[in-house]
């Protein structure tokens, strides 16, 4: 049973497959570049989306730095090396890049560290953007920074289900963060003003393609330490008053809650709660479906508030098109 690989690199990769017990096996070739120099970086990622980790490998030479990939066939066989792109005028000391989904769209990305000089001045960090189909675009600024920086990590910090960027700073000798604060879907519909005066909000984060199961509803804005949960539906509408409430419902067609026990929320002192949807469990009146890409989805929070009665509102609406 495999329960840890590493690799380790120079002219070559060799992949150590865990044992049991903590011992590893012989170490396995699994790719030695075409390119006469050494390796920079190297990262397994599922570049095909087939289930299987990739090798996504960079090697320096002048003028720049190569990226390549080779895509695991099974059984610790690898297809031969196919080059990527090439990141032009970037020819410091050994840059890390590394292959994520940065913007949640289902193409794996390239992030990677700043040159110096570079067009983000003293130091930063750049990207870049996979279109899919093997067509990138140009490295592009993500971030800047004080200083040179040099290693990079890529790990959702804030919980959102997005990928968020650490970086060391070699001359400032200290680290960097950048949240990734992408959101997705578009409201459409806002309530009426709640107990603290404001309308609560809607928004979601993580992504709208949905074989990544990636989404999560954030409701901000409302009273403090209240009970609520989430709504999602079919069709946009506009009810004043529906059921009662103070506020809003702009749900129409076919209306399922998020009340199970393990999905109401309460608000806590912040006034917020957040609910990571599963796609694949989508809810209606009569159960739950499969959300498939072309379809939109409304979603929004109700909650209980005292103004000064006890009552309940909703917060605004948000319409999110499953790609």
């Amino acid at each position: 049973m495999c329960i840890r690989d590493s690799f380790n690199f120079d002219s070559g990769a060799h992949l150590f497959r865990g044992l049991p017990g903590g011992a590893f096996a012989t170490s396995i070739d699994v790719t030695t570049t075409s390119l006469t120099t050494d390796f920079w970086s190297i990262a397994p990622v599922d570049t095909d989306q087939d289930g299987d980790l990739d090798l996504v490998y960079s090697v320096g030479l002048a003028p720049g730095i190569v990226v390549s990939e080779r895509e695991n066939l099974g059984s610790l066989q690898f297809a031969p090396e196919r080059q990527l792109f090439v990141i032009p005028n970037l020819t410091t000391s050994p840059v890390n890049v590394r292959p994520v989904d940065w913007d949640m769209d289902g193409d794996i990305d390239y992030v990677f560290p700043g040159p110096v000089p570079s067009p983000s001045g003293p130091g930063g960090v750049e990207w870049i953007e996979n279109f899919g189909g093997q067509s990138f675009a140009t490295r592009a600024v993500l971030a800047l920074a004080q200083s040179n920086v040099r290693a990079l990590t890529l790990v959702d910090l804030d919980g959102n289900l997005v990928p968020d960027l650490v970086g060391v700073e070699i001359n400032q000798l200290s680290l960097s963060g950048l949240l990734n604060e992408r959101t997705v879907g578009n409201v459409y519909c806002a309530s009426t003003a709640n107990s603290t005066g404001s309308i609560a909000s809607l928004a979601a984060t993580g992504s709208s393609v949905a074989r990544l199961n990636a989404l999560q509803l954030t409701a901000t804005e409302m009273p403090p330490s209240v009970f609520g949960f989430f709504l999602g539906a079919t069709a946009p509408d506009q009810v004043p008053g529906a059921g009662g409430t103070s506020g809003v419902l702009c749900l129409g067609g076919q209306i399922g809650r998020y009340s199970r026990p393990f999905e109401i929320r309460n608000s806590g002192p912040a006034g917020s709660f957040s609910l990571s949807l599963d796609l694949t469990d989508l809810r209606t009146p009569t159960g739950s479906t499969s959300g498939a890409a072309g379809q939109t989805w409304y979603f929004q929070a109700w909650f209980r508030d005292a103004n000064p009665s006890p009552t309940s509102n909703l917060t605004s609406a948000l319409a999110v098109t499953l790609r």
